[in-house]
């Protein structure tokens, strides 16, 4: 492969600023500023208490005392699997999860790198350009720029072909989250994502603490015309995980 495949976006100078003041405002106004200003009444409210079943919800509610990180995926529309922590920061720093069923999944960043025993898996993962979001999360930027890409390749288990993922941000909004690790302001980041070879485009949508950059929910998808994978994360990763 290849990095010379990606192919630079020409910036965008006002849609950029607009995303660099909007994310700057949200740090800078802080949890108890945004919740006593209009901003609460304004913002969006994105709840997902309902999204989970009955039966999930009950394998979660018996983990609630158990003091690693816990994250609940939704696949292929209606599979669901609930899974902790194994290994924090593999070599390459990915973090490894174990979910029920023995289903295993590893991210790195905003980025899935590999998942085992869902419908259709994800073999290898590589990035060619990390992009706006993964620097924001590292804590490399504190602005989302719409004109740094991530480019992402993918290995299925369906096609077992490298297809490519470009990502450009495309809304940074402030919302109201309410789910199972955390009630309160958040980021909400938009990104419309193309695959090249296939017709059509997609959203992945990431929800973000801004105090501490934690993702607490993600929806993504492989292609343009697959399912969405959700991923919320019931406990995030803290300093327990890496002992």
């Amino acid at each position: 492969m290849n990095a010379e495949r990606s192919v630079g976006v020409q910036g965008h100078g006002s849609r950029a600023w607009l995303l660099a003041v909007t994310l700057v405002g949200i740090l800078l106004s802080g949890c108890n500023a945004l919740v006593g200003t209009s901003g609460l009444v304004d913002a969006a409210r994105d709840v997902f208490s309902d999204d989970i079943s009955p039966e999930i919800r009950e394998q979660l509610r018996g983990l609630r005392d158990i003091p690693y990180a816990q994250l609940y995926v939704r696949f292929a529309g209606t599979e669901e699997a609930v899974f902790l922590l194994a290994e924090q920061k593999l070599p390459g720093g990915q973090d490894l999860w174990i979910g029920s069923g023995g289903v295993k999944l590893a991210m790195q960043g905003p980025h899935v790198r590999f998942t085992d025993g869902m419908v259709i898996d994800i073999i290898e993962s590589e990035s060619v350009r990390d992009g706006a979001v993964w620097a924001f999360l590292q804590g490399e930027t504190d602005e989302i720029q719409p004109y740094d890409p991530s480019v992402v390749w993918i290995k299925t288990s369906e096609s077992r072909e490298w297809i490519e993922q470009r990502a450009v941000a495309e809304q940074v909004q402030e919302v109201i989250y309410q789910g199972f690790a955390y009630t309160g302001p958040a980021i909400k980041i938009s990104e419309r994502v193309q695959v090249t070879g296939q017709r059509g485009e997609f959203r992945r949508l990431y929800w973000i603490e801004p105090r501490t950059r934690s993702l607490l929910r993600m929806s993504t998808q492989i292609g343009t015309d697959s399912r969405p994978i959700v991923l919320e994360w019931v406990r995030t990763p803290d300093r327990r995980d890496s002992r």
